[in-house]
């Protein structure tokens, strides 16, 4: 029986992270990617507009190799309302580059990049503080979670392989709409309380304000004393206490792969 090694990360609300050093890590999700040149901001091959940035991993020795300390992967979907059903029409075969781009960076410095066309905010970003590792077997069920390694979700299923070479496509990791945050409780914060007890006395069932949230300010939106969106991005209280938080993923999974003929990093999408 085959064993995979996951490498799970431990997210945390880039906005409520107390360490600078882990706020401002390189690997991510959500919000504006760090340490990419806004010329290597890739365009859909469809709709020509800019892509929506996804996330982004760093190399890592053990985890993820890029060819050396210093490069970052950097992922992309096509996320226009406007033409998402043409764009998304396109076939979502590994190695298309029409609906979803991968770019690789060397060097990345840790600096923010904003893209000109889109939103003045970028969303809401999650970043990495530490990782966990764990051995799964290839036979049992994927677990549908952002990681690096592991059995990926499609493995049952892989029907883009080539007929003549079904092992040429190999996942090294994925991009799922959801993250679980480490033991946060957003409705715990100041300021968010505050507003929400404005919610409460004005009996309004929604309230929108910008408010000082950790490290910065944020558009936040009550929805209840479980739920709300923090810059556009939902989130829910889990059972365990913690809190879920949407990612620009909106559906489905994008998958890192390697094309094993050249050594090239691509994606994969299914959803929608």
């Amino acid at each position: 029986m085959k064993t995979l090694l996951a490498h799970n990360p431990i997210w945390e609300l880039e906005l409520l992270c107390a360490d600078q050093v882990h706020r401002h890590a390189l690997d991510r999700v959500g919000g504006a990617p760090w340490g990419l040149p806004l010329e290597a901001w890739p365009d859909c091959g469809s709709c020509k507009e800019p892509l929506t940035f996804i996330g982004q991993w760093q190399h890592a020795e053990g985890r993820l190799d890029l060819g050396g300390a210093g490069t970052v992967l950097y992922s992309f979907l096509c996320a226009n309302t406007e033409t998402m059903m043409e764009c998304h029409m396109h076939a979502v075969e590994p190695g298309g580059d029409v609906i979803a781009r991968v770019v690789l960076v060397e060097n990345a410095v840790v600096t923010p990049t904003l893209h000109p066309k889109l939103e003045a905010r970028p969303g809401a970003s999650v970043v990495v503080k530490g990782w966990t590792e764990e051995a799964e077997s290839a036979l049992l069920s994927p677990a549908p979670t952002t990681r690096i390694g592991g059995r990926p979700a499609w493995i049952q299923d892989p029907y883009f392989q080539p007929q003549d070479d079904p092992w040429r496509y190999r996942c090294v990791a994925q991009w799922t709409p959801e993250v679980v945050l480490a033991h946060q409780r957003i409705q715990s914060e100041p300021a968010f309380l505050e507003l929400e007890d404005e919610r409460t006395r004005t009996d309004a069932r929604v309230l929108e304000r910008t408010i000082t949230l950790g490290h910065g300010t944020a558009l936040v939106r009550t929805l209840g004393k479980r739920c709300g969106a923090i810059d556009g991005a939902f989130f829910n209280t889990t059972p365990e206490g913690g809190t879920r938080l949407s990612t620009p993923l909106e559906s489905g999974v994008l998958s890192l792969l390697v094309d094993e003929r050249s050594g090239e990093f691509c994606l994969q999408y299914f959803g929608r």
